[in-house]
């Protein structure tokens, strides 16, 4: 089944009140105002000279107050998301600090600065380059007020989303404009579009700044806002309904942003057919064995200081309990933490993260996703494709080749994760509990298809004994930070005091069906035996 969203909790009833004051506050002024408004005459008042020019200018400068707030404005929220420290929280104060000055210091400070006479409008007018009192000034009064909501519509949004997406597109080998172009641009569309209507909207309705800085010239700066406010002394009817205008046109800009959303966005159903080239035929998976590997992981902020070896081409389970630094030595593995320690391998690899969250991209169906990695290393989109194909084959996931990865239960969207890895042919695979949280069908197909990850060498971290024993693995028990045991699992199970061994049989028998090491809780005809061997799946 796919993964739902959570339900909302109810709220309170006694909110309701409170809430339904507060929409009436908003709206019931703009009923009054609409209701007073002259509508069979509303025609011949909009369609005057001066008010036909103040709406197209306003149009104009909008459109290009609006590009312009997307052109400078989007790269500063997404640094401003991934940025942190006093230095970040000073430029978000700084950000945000238009959208609380009052409308006529905005203009005044933007009039200092571009003026004849201001900071850098002195320098450009002995060029012969005028900015105050004219269309550009009216463009840059309205970028200086719009900018903040953009940016800090699109900075929530990304740092709420984190950079998960972009940590896994570099795992597959991508570049830094690769990952920007194709993953944080497309994730972060929605929220940019939704941040660019806001902008556009409040470009629409600025006043204060651009009397202050442009003046009022008819056809020049005399935007539609200055048209209302010029009409209201000599004719209030004329006023009302251009700001009705003026109103209509701004929730027609929210409201195609909020449909644009809802139809462009991540994560929507897909509908279109998926092709795969038959004639196309994918590479030969290496057959080469995984590398052996040292990692000295030594982070004394995290509590670990721990030196691990790898066998190659084997599955290395790290076990322990919550906080033992396994995800941590995983991290420094994959490159992801760095420390004083570091990574050796037996030769040169390339290492491929599987964290908790698989980040399967949103935007892209998962014949894509998996093609990501093999796209990103410089094969073809045909030849890209084919390879998916066939890691989708060798998961069992071939059927939802064409549908969302919001479409997909956990352990499907695992075995995609899996399949995306595998695509692109690593060396050594790392994956962080891999089947922590699903049901034993689910689980026992994720261990499935780590076992067909041979030769790479696989690091694997988890809580459960029936995962070590499944994948027959080579075994690292991490406790406090440091390495308390390692060895293969059957020689550590005999060599403890029995407790390992117990446990371990105990897994064995529940990853074989249920029964328990004495005939007890499965089926009564099966035979009571602890496996020599690894559990078939």
């Amino acid at each position: 089944m796919a993964r739902r969203a959570t339900p909302t909790p109810a709220s309170p009833p006694l909110l309701h009140v409170p809430a339904a004051l507060a929409l009436a506050f908003l709206l019931i002024p703009l009923v009054a105002m609409a209701w007073r408004v002259p509508w069979g005459q509303a025609l011949d008042l909009v369609a005057t000279r001066a008010s036909c020019e103040a709406l197209w200018l306003s149009l104009r400068t909008c459109v290009a107050s609006t590009l312009l707030c997307l052109l400078i404005g989007v790269p500063l929220a997404l640094l401003l998301a991934r940025g942190g420290g006093w230095a970040g929280g000073l430029v978000r104060v700084l950000v945000t600090l238009p959208m609380v000055l009052p409308p006529v210091v905005a203009g005044l400070a933007l009039l200092a600065t571009w003026g004849r006479r201001g900071l850098v409008g002195e320098r450009l007018d002995a060029w012969g380059i005028e900015i105050g009192f004219t269309t550009i000034a009216v463009i840059i009064a309205q970028t200086f007020v719009a900018l903040p909501y953009l940016v800090t519509t699109v900075e929530a949004a990304e740092r709420q989303r984190g950079g998960a997406h972009e940590r896994a597109a570099r795992q597959l080998g991508a570049g830094r404009w690769r990952v920007f172009l194709t993953v944080t641009l497309p994730l972060a569309a929605p929220s940019i579009v939704a941040g660019g209507a806001l902008a556009f909207a409040r470009s629409l309705g600025e006043f204060g700044a651009t009397i202050a800085f442009a003046g009022s010239l008819q056809g020049v700066t005399r935007t539609l806002p200055l048209e209302i406010y010029l009409q209201r002394e000599t004719e209030t009817s004329r006023a009302l309904t251009l700001a009705v205008l003026l109103i209509a046109v701004a929730i027609v800009v929210v409201a195609g942003a909020q449909v644009v959303r809802h139809v462009w966005g991540p994560g929507r159903p897909l509908r279109r057919p998926v092709r795969v080239d038959r004639h196309v035929s994918a590479p030969p998976r290496r057959t080469r064995e995984g590398p052996a590997g040292l990692v000295s992981a030594k982070l004394p902020e995290r509590g670990v200081d721990a030196e691990v070896r790898f066998p190659a081409g084997m599955v290395t389970a790290l076990v322990g309990s919550n906080g033992a630094g396994k995800s941590t030595i995983l991290g420094v593995v994959a490159g992801e933490l760095t420390g004083q320690g570091g990574v050796r391998w037996s030769r040169p690899a390339r290492v491929v993260l599987l964290a908790q969250d698989e980040a399967l991209f949103p935007h892209l169906n998962v014949l894509d996703n998996v093609a990501y990695g093999p796209r990103s290393l410089g094969a073809g989109r045909d030849e890209a494709r084919a390879l998916a194909w066939r890691e989708l084959l060798n998961v069992g996931m071939e059927w939802a080749a064409g549908r969302a990865v919001s479409q997909l239960s956990g352990g499907q969207a695992q075995r995609v994760a899996i399949a995306r890895a595998l695509a692109t042919d690593p060396d050594v695979v790392a994956l962080d509990e891999p089947m922590a949280g699903l049901d034993a069908s689910s689980a026992q197909a994720v261990r499935r298809a780590i076992n067909e990850m041979a030769p790479a060498t696989r690091l694997v971290v988890t809580h459960d004994l029936g995962d070590v024993i499944a994948l027959d693995a080579h075994v690292v028990l991490v406790e406090d930070g440091g390495v308390k045991a390692a060895g293969p699992w059957r020689e550590l199970a005999e060599a403890g005091d029995g407790e390992l061994l117990r446990l371990a049989r105990i897994a064995a028998a529940s990853a074989l069906g249920g029964q328990s090491p004495d005939g007890e809780g499965g089926g009564g005809s099966q035979a009571r035996h602890t496996p020599e061997r690894p559990p078939a799946l």
